[in-house]
């Protein structure tokens, strides 16, 4: 009864996932398979439990191993609470099961991946657009990190989908609007409303991903000093990034720490996510030198030196100030720097009425009409005043594609203002630009 029950409430999981070009050397050796990426026997310091697969259309079951492939119709399941698993697919996305957990892989059709969860747990990171549906509710999501379990309720297992990063739109049998579930919160299957989530949500997901990261770097032969010490770092930092996910400097110290475990795709995934954000340029320095590093690791030599140049270009001294990232592939060579930076600026719409806003844009680029991130802009008018600040000056920082944008708006107004605009790098000398707006 149990058992048809679980299937009623299982779990299809299709999802697309991240860019090739962030895939990492491992296990996994054909790109285009479902693979076991990652083991652990003894998760959370339980008994022991042995994964299994067993074959579509077989009976018998075989011990998983790394690097072992999945097709459609295999079974993944752990004989107890004690073990850990995940699966990267063939764009190496993460799945990550644990608690006695099943799973079935299954035809992914026009899709990257898909597996059909009977029971247990399962923390997702994906960077592309996804679809879960479990019972009665389906979902779809962009940009997100989230887990997905089987709970008891009244009884009766009941799936649970919780979001930690971006945002899931959830419809439920019967209606017919989407509920948009943001990151925070928590709906179960048998729930009327989502709730928010609580610290030990937190902490159960930061422990899966923490303990799967120490197995990813023994994979990879990295020798690890103090484990113990390893995990509670990484734990404390992974906490901070699900329970605040905009907390960008928790992101890069967590994409360092990946680094220097040698698990230079999943930094990638946590800088890709970083890099969205109005970073100021210490940030957008530390960030990008440590996709250098990520990028070295994995061997791209062209990524890295593209990164290590644009780091060094938002601030010349980063190479001194992490050097704990252990940046080798450049041994300190004399960088190119561009002869100046470039300011363009547009104005939508170019003219307004009095009291309507318009959208102020500013592109900052090298003189090789590279974007340039991380760079202090000041936009200066002679009247009004912009949406961010309130007063006739507003300052802020171009973001991974090198813009900065802002409103402004007037009134009473004169017929037309020049807007002044700034561009600060320590790097570079100013740079400056003109915009007029007209007033109807």
């Amino acid at each position: 009864m149990l058992s048809r029950m679980l299937l009623r409430c299982s779990l299809l999981l299709v999802l697309q996932y991240l860019p090739s070009s962030a895939q990492a050397p491992g296990p996994c050796r054909n790109a285009k398979q479902v693979c076991v990426s990652a083991l652990q026997t003894d998760f959370q310091g339980s008994a022991p439990s042995t994964v299994y697969v067993t074959r579509f259309g077989t009976t018998g079951r075989d011990v998983a191993r790394l690097g072992m492939p999945l097709a459609p119709g295999d079974l993944l399941e752990s004989e107890g609470a004690g073990a850990a698993a995940e699966l990267s697919c063939p764009r190496s996305a993460s799945l990550n099961f644990f608690g006695a957990f099943r799973t079935v892989v299954v035809d992914p059709q026009d899709r990257d991946c898909a597996v059909n969860l009977l029971s247990g747990s399962l923390e997702v990171l994906t960077s592309d657009p996804t679809q879960a549906q479990a019972g009665d509710i389906t979902m779809g999501s962009k940009h997100t990190r989230y887990g997905l379990h089987f709970v008891v309720r009244d009884g009766r297992p009941a799936a649970q989908a919780a979001v930690y990063d971006g945002e899931v739109e959830v419809v439920r049998a019967g209606r017919s609007q989407p509920l948009p579930l943001a990151a925070g919160l928590k709906l179960a299957t048998a729930m009327a409303e989502p709730v928010r989530m609580e610290a030990d949500d937190f902490d159960r997901a930061a422990t899966v991903w923490a303990r799967l990261d120490l197995a990813k770097a023994q994979v990879a032969g990295t020798t690890i000093e103090n484990p113990d010490a390893t995990y509670y770092r990484l734990h404390a930092t992974y906490v901070r990034v699900l329970a605040n996910p905009v907390d960008a400097d928790a992101r890069i110290n967590l994409a360092g720490q990946q680094v220097l475990l040698a698990i230079p795709r999943s930094a990638l995934v946590e800088l890709n996510r970083a890099e969205t954000q109005n970073l100021a340029p210490p940030q957008a320095a530390l960030l990008q030198f440590t996709k250098a590093a990520a990028f070295e690791r994995l061997g791209d030599r062209q990524q890295a030196v593209q990164s290590y140049e644009r780091a060094v270009h938002i601030d010349p001294e980063i190479p001194n100030k992490a050097e704990h990232l252990r940046v080798t592939l450049f041994k300190r060579p004399a960088v190119r720097m561009p002869g100046a930076l470039a300011v363009r600026a547009n104005a939508n719409p170019a003219t307004v009425a009095p009291g309507a806003a318009t959208r102020i844009l500013v592109q900052v680029v090298s003189q090789q009409d590279s974007p340039m991130p991380g760079v202090a802009v000041t936009v200066s008018a002679g009247g009004g005043s912009f949406q961010e600040s309130g007063g006739t000056q507003v300052t802020g920082y171009t973001d991974a594609n090198g813009q900065f944008a802002t409103r402004w708006s007037c009134s009473p107004c004169a017929a037309s203002y020049v807007l002044a605009i700034e561009a600060r790098n320590p790097a570079f000398q100013p740079a400056t630009a003109q915009l007029t707006v007209a007033i109807r």
